[in-house]
C-alpha cells in the first residue's frame, strides 16, 4: 500500500501507511479508510488488495469461531487460536509500515505494543503529535515513550487556544490542565511560530493577533483579496463590515439571564441561557443561510442550555449550533458567538468560562468573512 502526493513521490519514495484506530466502526463508513485501517487489514477485509498470509489465517479463525457460537465446548480454544493469530496478522502489518497513525493513547494498547515489539518491526525515527496543546501530559508522553528510538519529536498545537478538558478538579489540582506542550513553552524551550493565517479576514484576525499573539499573526494575500462578506454595519447601510458586535437587549429581546440546572456524574452543575438571545442568533442565522447556504452558518456558545435553546429556535435546517469547546480545528463563513451572560459590574470576576482566554481565542478564530458576537455591553 502506498501513500503520497505527486510532488512528494518526486522527492521521496512513497511510504507504506497504517492507521491504528480505537473505534474502527467509526471507519466503516468510509470505504477508503478502510485500506488504510490496522483492524481492517488483519482481517483480510480491505477489497481490491491482495491480503497476507497471516491476514487470511485470521480471517479464518475468526470464522470459525463465531461459526460455532461462545456456547460451544471448542469455543475457548477457537478463541485462543483466532487471538495467536490476530497478534501474528498485527505483526505482519505493522512489520510492512513506514507510517503508523494513531491517537496517543491507542498507541500503548498492549495489543500494539506488543506488535510493534516483535522482531523486525518498524523503528520510529521520527514522531509527530498533533493538538498537542489539548493532550493530557501522560496523553502526550504515551508516543513519546513508545518511540524510545526517535531521532526527531514534534509537537504541532497552539496553548493560546484549548487547554487539555478535565473533568475532575482533583487531576486540575495535580496540574494537569497545563499540557506537555504549554509547559516546554512556559520553560523557554524553542517554539517555532507559524505566523501566516489562511482563514480569517483582516478584521477579524486583528484583534487575536493583538490580544493573544503579540500582534505577530499576519494574513495571507489569499484572505486579504477576499470580497466583502454580507455583513452590513448596523447603523449604516449598505457598509459592508468583517465582524460587529450586537448588543440584544438594547434592541428589546425578552427576558434576562437564566441558570437551567443539568445533573451530571459528579453533581449538579447549572447551565445559563438567555432566551431574547437565542431567538436574535436563530434569526440572524437563517437569514445568513438563506444567502451563504447553512453549511457556511455557524453558532457557538459557551454553554449547552444555550445551545439547546438556539436549536429549538432555529427553522432552518443545516446550520451547526454547537459550545465553542467542541469547535476547536472547525471554520465557518460565518459565525454568531452567543455569550449569554448579563449583571453588568455585578458579574465582573464571576464569568466563569466565558471569561477563560483559551476558549475565548477559539471562539473568535472560526470565522472566515464575518463574525457577530450577541451579547451584553456592560457585561
Amino acid at each position: 500500500m502506498r501513500f503520497g502526493t505527486q510532488q512528494s513521490d518526486a522527492a521521496h519514495n512513497r511510504g507504506n501507511v497504517h492507521i491504528c484506530v480505537k473505534h474502527v466502526d467509526d471507519l466503516d463508513y468510509l470505504h477508503d479508510m478502510r485500506r488504510f485501517a490496522l483492524h481492517w487489514r488483519c482481517h483480510a477485509a480491505v477489497e481490491g488488495e491482495p491480503a497476507s498470509a497471516a491476514a487470511e489465517r485470521t480471517r479464518r479463525a475468526y470464522s470459525a469461531m463465531m461459526k460455532h457460537g461462545t456456547g460451544g465446548p471448542r469455543f475457548d480454544q477457537l478463541r485462543r487460536n483466532y487471538q495467536i493469530a490476530l497478534s501474528e496478522a498485527r505483526a505482519a502489518e505493522l512489520r510492512e509500515a513506514d507510517i503508523v497513525f494513531t491517537t496517543c493513547v491507542s498507541c500503548r494498547r498492549m495489543a500494539v505494543a506488543q506488535a510493534l515489539a516483535e522482531e523486525g518491526a518498524p523503528v520510529f525515527w521520527q514522531v509527530i503529535v498533533d493538538e498537542a496543546g489539548q493532550a493530557t501530559e501522560p496523553e502526550a508522553l504515551c508516543p513519546l515513550t513508545f518511540a524510545k528510538s526517535a531521532q526527531q519529536i514534534c509537537l504541532f498545537g497552539d496553548h493560546q487556544q484549548l487547554r487539555p478538558i478535565l473533568k475532575s478538579q482533583l487531576t486540575e489540582g495535580a496540574g494537569l490542565a497545563i499540557s506537555l506542550f504549554e509547559r516546554l513553552v512556559l520553560q523557554g524551550n524553542a517554539l517555532q511560530f507559524l505566523a501566516l493565517q489562511y482563514r480569517m479576514n483582516p478584521g477579524i484576525s486583528w484583534f487575536p493577533s493583538h490580544q493573544f499573539y503579540g500582534g505577530r499573526l499576519l494574513d495571507d494575500v489569499f484572505v486579504q483579496e477576499q470580497p466583502p462578506g454580507l455583513l452590513e454595519h448596523p447603523a449604516q447601510a449598505k457598509r459592508s463590515v468583517p465582524m460587529f458586535a450586537w448588543e440584544v437587549d438594547a434592541v428589546g429581546a425578552a427576558s434576562g439571564e437564566r441558570v437551567s440546572h443539568t445533573r451530571t456524574v459528579d453533581n449538579s452543575a447549572g447551565s445559563r441561557m438567555h432566551a431574547g438571545e437565542a431567538q436574535s442568533a436563530a434569526r440572524l442565522a437563517e437569514q445568513l443561510a438563506k444567502i451563504a447556504g447553512p453549511a457556511s452558518v455557524g453558532i457557538l456558545c459557551w454553554y449547552r442550555a444555550q445551545v439547546a435553546a438556539i436549536s429549538e429556535e432555529l427553522c432552518y435546517p443545516g446550520i451547526h449550533v454547537g459550545s465553542v469547546a467542541t469547535a476547536q480545528g472547525s471554520e465557518w463563513d460565518y459565525v454568531l458567538l452567543s455569550t449569554v451572560r448579563r449583571g453588568g459590574a455585578a458579574v465582573k470576576g464571576r464569568l466563569g468560562i466565558v471569561a477563560d482566554p483559551h476558549i475565548l481565542n477559539v471562539a473568535l478564530t472560526r470565522a472566515r468573512r464575518g463574525l457577530v458576537v450577541l451579547g451584553h455591553e456592560a457585561t
